[in-house]
């Protein structure tokens, strides 16, 4: 008998261990799938934004760069540069405004509908496997409501903000803040009117 109770302990524990290693692939494989579902969905529903606004007609160049105002918060325009995207049949550009000191925001806009619809929407196919965060350096919160869906960056050393998002299912809306806190940042991004737009 004492020789058999350290063989029947020895095969209870391999038992239990198999089936722990069973269960943790088990949960691995569940957690891939999910992952792997959530990918598909993000995917299929690209695809389909991407169908429905390759038949709208894009904003023209001409009066993308008049949307830009002269003045935005009290910092003027200092340079405007059309989208590198151009060659993908994206219609885009990106606007320097400089204030006092080292104030300034970089203003990026690119137009979701025509033929670089694809282009514009990938930017935010992988916002279903970004994790918010909150550190003593920077802060990661995800924008998700009728109207945008991206994210607001704020590095808190340096003092700037990002913000990126698609707004309204179809522009491509970046807004970087530098010497400008998050509230400071909406607020401009607040006075560009991105509803004229469309």
């Amino acid at each position: 008998m004492k020789t058999l109770k350290p063989i029947i302990y020895t095969i209870s524990l391999l038992l239990f261990l198999g089936g722990t290693v069973a269960c943790d692939s088990k949960d691995k494989k569940t957690s891939k799938d999910k992952e792997m579902n959530l990918a598909t969905k993000s995917v299929q529903g690209m695809v389909k934004r991407s169908l429905n606004l390759r038949n709208t007609e894009p904003i023209s160049k001409e009066d993308l760069e008049k949307w830009f105002p002269q003045d935005l918060s009290g910092m003027r325009l200092d340079t405007y540069t059309e989208s590198a995207l151009a060659f993908r049949n994206v219609v885009g550009a990106t606007a320097t405004y400089k204030g006092e000191g080292t104030k300034k925001t970089e203003v990026y806009i690119a137009d979701g509908a025509g033929k670089g619809s694809n282009t514009v929407l990938a930017m935010f196919s992988t916002l279903d496997h970004i994790t918010p965060e909150d550190t003593d350096s920077r802060s990661l919160k995800i924008l998700d409501d009728e109207n945008m869906q991206g994210t607001e960056i704020y590095e808190k050393n340096t003092n700037i903000t990002k913000l990126s998002f698609l707004y309204k299912g179809r522009f491509a809306v970046s807004v970087n803040g530098y010497d400008m806190d998050t509230k400071a940042t909406w607020k401009v991004t607040e006075k560009l009117k991105l509803d004229k737009l469309f």
